[in-house]
């Protein structure tokens, strides 16, 4: 009987392994998404900014309302880009704060430039 309990308990802890792995891609996956989504944006925006620009030059046309409303827009989506790509590294685990190397987030030492790392509070506990 405890063959089985042993067997079913490893079985579970698996399982819960793969969910777990399962959720981290999917997190991932939105994050990209996300990104892309406001990267898109981003180039519409300049596109639009460049496009009244233009028509200031070319017609004289008076567009800095216009144009000062984009560029705040645009910094805004800067943000948010900035934001996914610090969630998107998160996700995918910690940089060496030596050399930049992306390193697991348990890492004591950098297995690239071997310098000591600082804990994280996950680790600290520990």
């Amino acid at each position: 009987m405890e063959f089985w309990d042993d067997l079913k308990e490893k079985v579970g802890d698996g399982a819960r392994a793969v969910g777990k792995g399962a959720e981290k891609v999917t997190d991932m996956a939105k994050i990209k998404y996300a990104l892309t989504i406001r990267q898109g944006k981003l180039e519409k925006t300049f596109e639009s900014i460049g496009s009244f620009r233009y028509d200031e030059y070319k017609c004289g046309i008076d567009n800095s309302e216009v144009i000062n409303k984009l560029l705040v827009d645009a910094d805004n989506l800067n943000d948010e880009i900035a934001e996914l790509r610090s969630r998107l590294d998160e996700t995918r685990g910690k940089r060496c704060e030596n050399c930049g190397a992306r390193i697991s987030k348990n890492s004591a030492y950098c297995p690239g430039c071997g310098a000591k790392q600082t804990p994280t509070d996950d680790n600290a506990a520990e």
